[in-house]
């Protein structure tokens, strides 16, 4: 019996001395990240001296050669690159968004979503707001048809994890087109996924459901976002019409 206490105790005591080990191992690493890491340093680098990396473009490459180096510089025993396609989208001429109805007439800061069609021309219509996809698929194409969508879903304040924001209303970003279309819109503007209230609008990927008719998508400024959604619950009739062209 006093084997097997004496066996008990060494077993734990071993354990608990590893756990400090371990702990302690975890503390250094922590440590040096935090007092001599080089993650905003070569953010920084990544977004302000490359900028810009579209897919397929000039810039995408620089950054991974950049990438490559970096990690090379900070030790990594084996990098190597391996060639992949990817597709590549080349935006055209700036765009334009008028809102202009009645006594209004306001631009606003939208930019178009990596992977749209362009208008060819100028498309005007009248612009129906919406809180996210599932809201729109409330709706039927006589609530739609002809119609500019407005997703205007915004990101949770309240959510710990910003990620976790995004995610949950991203949707409308990626696939707000593809569903809108269905139902006979002829374009979609996109509330920025952003916390911050301002004037820039922030792009990024869509996609548009296989064998489907393709329309033009923006994203408008959180601020723009606001002032459209004030206007629209202000408007008598509660509509108005915006003016889009993009190539």
């Amino acid at each position: 019996m006093k084997q097997l206490t004496f066996l008990f105790l060494f077993i734990i005591l071993g354990g608990f001395s590893k756990a400090q080990t371990d702990s302690l191992s975890v503390r250094s690493i922590y440590d040096e990240v935090l007092l001599n890491g080089q993650a905003y340093d070569n953010l920084k680098v990544l977004c302000t001296t490359i900028g810009h990396r579209l897919s397929g473009s000039p810039a995408a490459d620089k950054a991974v050669n950049w990438g490559m180096a970096a990690l090379k510089l900070a030790g990594a025993d084996t990098v190597y690159l391996q060639q992949v396609q990817v597709p590549v989208w080349v935006r055209g001429t700036k765009e334009a968004v008028i809102v202009s109805s009645g006594k209004v007439k306001r631009p606003l800061n939208a930019c178009s979503l990596g992977g749209s069609v362009g208008t060819n021309g100028i498309l005007n219509a009248e612009v129906i707001e919406v809180l996210g996809v599932e809201e729109l698929k409330k709706l039927t194409e006589k609530d739609v048809k002809g119609k500019i969508v407005f997703f205007n879903k915004p990101m949770d304040p309240r959510k710990i994890s910003t990620f976790e924001a995004y995610g949950a209303c991203v949707d409308q970003r990626y696939a707000g087109a593809g569903e809108a279309v269905k139902l006979g819109a002829v374009a979609v503007l996109v509330r920025s996924m952003s916390l911050a209230i301002d004037e820039h609008p922030h792009t990024g990927s869509m996609g548009y459901p296989e064998d489907s008719k393709r329309i033009p998508a923006l994203a408008v400024s959180t601020l723009d976002a606001n002032w459209l959604h004030n206007e629209l619950t202000q408007s008598k009739n509660g509509s108005l019409k915006i003016g889009i062209e993009s190539d």
